[in-house]
């Protein structure tokens, strides 16, 4: 079965806007508070789920609008592997070398430009050490960047695919 570059971005756009439901249904049903690494993470998979949506409306040629969704997915999807893998890390840290907790986001970023309010979560983010929610036996964070992984393969196999040509 041959899937059209539209319906693969329209699968990658439900894919990423479906996590970043997860992520509102466990913090306004099931009570679980985010971190700031996962509220940044959960920004980037919104932000990762719109212009994938946008990609499948625009439904791009083999031109360099398949490039210029290409790099900008990839940079995204960079971006929240990069905030996931630290997160991982942050977890698996003995309580001892738990980097310290830094100031509430909303001080931050009021404080802060925001690239070094988001440096300042990066190089500290102690707090997020305290969630270990599971699901399946993996962790969040982990889930997270799977689905990152996934959004990436995804988006390269939107870049490869062709149009139909009709004879």
């Amino acid at each position: 079965m041959k899937f059209s570059t539209r319906r693969i971005y329209s699968l990658l756009a439900c894919f990423a806007l479906f996590f970043f439901g997860i992520s509102l249904l466990l913090q306004y049903q099931f009570g679980l508070i985010p971190c700031s690494l996962c509220l940044i993470a959960r920004s980037i998979m919104f932000l990762t789920g719109i212009l994938f949506a946008i990609a499948a409306l625009h439904n791009p040629d083999d031109g360099i609008a398949k490039v210029i969704y290409l790099i900008s997915g990839g940079i995204l999807i960079a971006l929240g592997l990069t905030v996931t893998v630290r997160h991982i890390w942050i977890l698996q840290l003995p309580p001892h070398l738990v980097p310290s907790c830094t100031p509430g986001l909303d001080y931050l970023f009021e404080t802060l430009p925001m690239f070094e309010a988001i440096l300042v979560i990066l190089k500290g983010a102690g707090e997020c050490a305290e969630s270990q929610e599971q699901f399946l036996g993996l962790s969040l964070p982990l889930w997270t960047m799977l689905a990152f992984i996934l959004l990436g393969l995804g988006s390269i196999w939107a870049y490869f695919q062709t149009k139909k040509r009709v004879a």
